[in-house]
């Protein structure tokens, strides 16, 4: 069953002008979606009571976006541990990271961490605009490590993301799919040689339908600022186009 999922930074705005992430939670559940995706930098710690409170009020899911590299400065970011912990008090097994660089990466993962991914969360990494981080040889050399040690980590792949990277999205989504979960979707458009996020799925440089019909999954993340109305408009898009799949 596929789940849609509001990540807070889409009603930034709100968050601007005072709302806490816990006063989205009612929001997104009347805008027609079933989870809602906290950010770390928007995160506070008197509201995470709120957010459980809340997200079993509405029945929606809580996933937890983190923007920090799983590995860094060639070893595992022991930091995991901390965003373990918020997890836990957040009450989601869904915690997403990026990958960081695998320069001089010494592919070893504390005991601990294959511990808490394996009974305590659910993991995936996803695609940032870093060109060291998120280009695509990085991320198909980090999941032939994972692939390798049979490491429950699967991608969210960033719809967008691939451009900062100077990459195509179609080409990244057919060499990825296998490990592909969880779908970041947003466009983004090239004006004078910069490139932007716009406010509506349909507008822009990224194929959306396409990616979503090359992969096989549930999980499917609104993440790019817009209004109330256009991000339901493009909701109920979305979800008619994945019933094909």
């Amino acid at each position: 069953m596929a789940h849609f999922i509001l990540n807070t930074i889409a009603l930034v705005d709100k968050l601007n002008s005072g709302y806490s992430q816990s006063q989205l939670i009612p929001l997104a559940h009347d805008m027609g979606f079933d989870a809602i995706e906290l950010r770390d930098e928007f995160l506070q710690e008197a509201d995470i009571p709120n957010i459980v409170q809340l997200a079993e009020q509405f029945n929606t899911e809580v996933y937890y976006s983190v923007n920090e590299p799983l590995i860094k400065d060639g070893h595992f970011n022991q930091r995991f541990f901390n965003q373990l912990k918020l997890s836990q008090e957040l009450h989601t097994k869904h915690l997403k990271m990026n990958i960081g660089s695998l320069a001089n990466f010494d592919n070893v993962f504390p005991r601990e961490f294959l511990d808490a991914i394996t009974t305590d969360i659910s993991l995936t990494v996803e695609n940032n605009q870093s060109s060291e981080d998120s280009n695509l040889n990085n991320t198909l050399h980090f999941f032939e490590i994972i692939n390798s040690q049979k490491m429950p980590i699967t991608f969210c792949f960033d719809t967008a993301n691939w451009l900062w990277v100077n990459t195509d999205p179609i080409t990244a989504v057919e060499k990825l799919a296998p490990n592909v979960s969880y779908l970041h979707l947003k466009n983004a458009s090239n004006k004078s040689g910069v490139l932007s996020t716009t406010q509506s799925l349909e507008n822009g440089a990224v194929n959306i339908p396409s990616i979503i019909s090359k992969c096989s999954v549930q999980d499917y993340g609104f993440e790019y600022q817009s209004t109330i109305e256009q991000l339901t408009q493009d909701l109920v898009k979305i979800k008619s186009i994945t019933k094909a799949y």
